[in-house]
């Protein structure tokens, strides 16, 4: 789907030496970039695209996405713009 991620959430407290508490995120903040819309055109005719690729780590907002279960694992769609952050390896 152009301009949105497929993320699956991770439920680790501790990814590559970040540790996020309870406190300061809400929950399943960070996940698996599963797959990755193309680039879409948003109202006012500019493009937007994203460096995500699939495989990467990243944090995105609590709110702003969908939640879907498939095949008994859980999954979230958000756009390019709900992506906050890119943890890298």
């Amino acid at each position: 789907m152009p301009g949105y991620v497929l993320i699956e959430p991770i439920q680790e407290e501790n990814i590559n030496g970040f540790i996020v508490t309870e406190s300061n995120v809400e929950k399943q903040l960070k996940g698996k970039v599963i797959g990755v819309g193309s680039e879409t055109i948003n109202e006012w005719g500019t493009k937007i695209s994203t460096e995500i690729k699939e495989g990467d780590i990243v944090a995105y907002r609590h709110y702003g996405h969908d939640d879907f279960n498939f095949e008994g694992k859980d999954y979230k769609i958000c756009r390019f713009l709900d992506i906050t952050l890119k943890i890298n390896d």
